[in-house]
């Protein structure tokens, strides 16, 4: 009787074995296969900072879409730190997560991650910003290149009525490390070409590291002191449009140059009602989070996504669905639909320096 008592606690022993060992080392693919079926899909999000007004309103977006789809997100925000954000992204691979959404900081330097990711079979979405040399599964964002044809008519149709010769611009790129930047530019040039303006005279150019609005005072500053007339300033954000209008008005210039930029910043919104910015480009970032988390969704069940454009992004013959959304140009005409009605921004905030006046 005690062998046959020994005998079933050997084989117990032996089977808690197994057991314990089959899920050390279950292969990590046993996920979509069902055996170990998580109670909810997780959505790896990574965005390389917060700094521009309008990231954190995505990421509000998106995790409340997500969440009423009962779907998991594992934030990851990198501070605008490169190295962070892949570390980050590594650990988002290693928790598990169903696919990776990813803000880059930089569109080229994520190669060892995206292929980590593959070999994982962890599809990635490019979230706004294109990433390149590996393989992505989505790319979702608005029309970049149309953004900048829009950036530069807007300028071209304020300073048309300039009584001399020459008009003088200048344009205040983004970030050489973001895709969006280059795409920005094309778009603005495109529409400079287009019109075949002998007149438009471009006098300064430069590109803002980290969308960091320095750049944009320090070169505004500069053309000044060199003593020249500036007509208008295409800016790629509106954050640089806000370096721009700081150095002109330290020189009483505000409000006597045409500045655009895009984003819809609520800062950026009252200067076009108090007249020293003439337009924004306002992005529905709500709907962008939110076709984003639907993607999202069909890539992780396999489904077949729609797309109608496709973008290059240098990575063996990978050409990668390019979900394009539209976007609106605001002006001082259209300001209150496009922003105050749809509770962009409230309108008290957005008149909020003319009422004080």
């Amino acid at each position: 009787m005690k062998n046959i008592k020994k005998t079933h606690i050997v084989l117990l022993i032996f089977l808690i074995i197994i057991i314990a060992a089959f899920f050390t080392f279950a292969p990590k693919d046993s996920r979509s296969s069902g055996v170990f079926k998580k109670e909810k899909l997780t959505i790896g999000l990574s965005f390389d900072s917060l700094v521009v007004e309008r990231w954190q309103r995505d990421l509000e977006t998106f995790i409340s879409y997500a969440n009423d789809k009962d779907i998991e997100v594992n934030v990851q925000i990198a501070n605008d730190n490169l190295e962070l954000q892949k570390k980050q992204i590594i650990e988002l691979i290693n928790d598990d997560v169903d696919i990776l959404v990813i803000l880059p900081s930089q569109y080229d330097a994520f190669q060892e991650e995206l292929k980590i990711a593959e070999k994982e079979k962890i599809k990635v979405i490019a979230y706004d910003r294109l990433l390149t040399k590996g393989k992505v599964d989505a790319y979702i964002s608005f029309d970049n290149i149309g953004v900048g044809s829009k950036l530069a008519e807007q300028v071209i149709l304020g300073i048309r009525d300039t009584p001399d010769n020459k008009k003088n611009i200048i344009i205040i790129n983004g970030d050489p490390n973001d895709n969006n930047s280059k795409l920005i530019n094309k778009g603005i040039y495109s529409t400079l070409e287009n019109i075949k303006d002998p007149s438009i005279n471009i006098i300064g150019e430069v590109w803002s590291n980290g969308w960091r609005e320095n750049e944009a005072f320090s070169i505004v500053e500069e053309k000044i002191n060199q003593g020249l007339r500036i007509d208008g300033i295409i800016a790629a954000n509106d954050i640089l449009a806000t370096g721009a209008v700081e150095a002109l008005a330290e020189r009483s210039l505000s409000g006597d140059v045409i500045v655009v930029g895009q984003d819809a910043e609520l800062s950026a919104c009252q200067r076009i009602v108090e007249g020293s910015q003439k337009a924004t480009i306002y992005k529905p970032i709500n709907q962008l989070s939110m076709v984003t988390v639907d993607y999202a969704l069909k890539l992780i069940s396999d489904k077949r996504i729609e797309y109608e454009e496709t973008i290059e992004n240098d990575f063996k013959n990978n050409v990668v669905p390019y979900i394009k959304l539209d976007f609106i140009v605001v002006t001082k005409e259209n300001i209150d639909e496009v922003i105050v009605n749809t509770g962009f921004h409230d309108k008290d905030s957005v008149y909020m320096n003319i009422r004080e006046n």
